[in-house]
């Protein structure tokens, strides 16, 4: 199939930017300057992702962690489930706490089943393992710190530690909380 022609050069006069209300822009080949309104820089973003996941992304993939949870942390890296949630950093996850969480769970996800999966108002990851109203598991990975809580028949059992040693503690206990769905 042949598409030659005779011309030699082509022109585009005039573009419309639906993001300028319908103003004509000229194209680069035109003699004219006139381009209309320009696009409002804080509407647009270039990052794809949040930097919590970005700066965490061979863990993430390293990790084993199912779509579902994975979806699960990008709908909350993205902030679309609280508008209310706020951090000085405008950023709604940590990333730090991510890369905690990351961390806890090379460790543990041999014995474990995925948790359920939160961020709290600081942008810490909060994460639970939950069995019944008498057994639960609660773990927030706050700055320099593992903060639990595990509540197992009437007994308590909580502290702040080091990622390593919390998941010693918990991987060692009896009633085996990270298999609890």
């Amino acid at each position: 199939m042949d598409f030659s022609t005779n011309a030699s050069s082509f022109e585009i006069s005039q573009l419309v930017d639906d993001l300028s209300a319908g103003d004509l822009i000229n194209s680069f080949a035109s003699q004219s300057r006139r381009l209309g309104r320009p696009r409002p820089s804080s509407d647009l973003t270039t990052n794809a992702l949040p930097r919590a996941i970005e700066e965490n992304w061979v863990k993430l993939k390293q990790s084993g962690l199912s779509s579902k949870f994975y979806s699960r942390l990008l709908r909350l890296a993205l902030d679309r489930f609280n508008p209310a949630i706020t951090t000085s950093s405008k950023e709604k996850i940590r990333a730090s706490s991510l890369s905690d969480f990351l961390e806890f769970w090379a460790r543990i996800k041999t014995d474990a089943v995925e948790p359920e999966l939160s961020v709290s108002k600081d942008g810490s990851i909060f994460v639970e393992w939950f069995k019944s109203n008498n057994q639960r598991l609660d773990i927030k990975f706050a700055e320099g710190a593992v903060i639990f809580g595990l509540f197992n028949q009437g007994k308590i059992l909580e502290g702040a530690e080091t990622k390593e040693q919390a998941a010693q503690i918990l991987q060692d206990h009896h009633a085996r909380p990270f298999r609890w769905r």
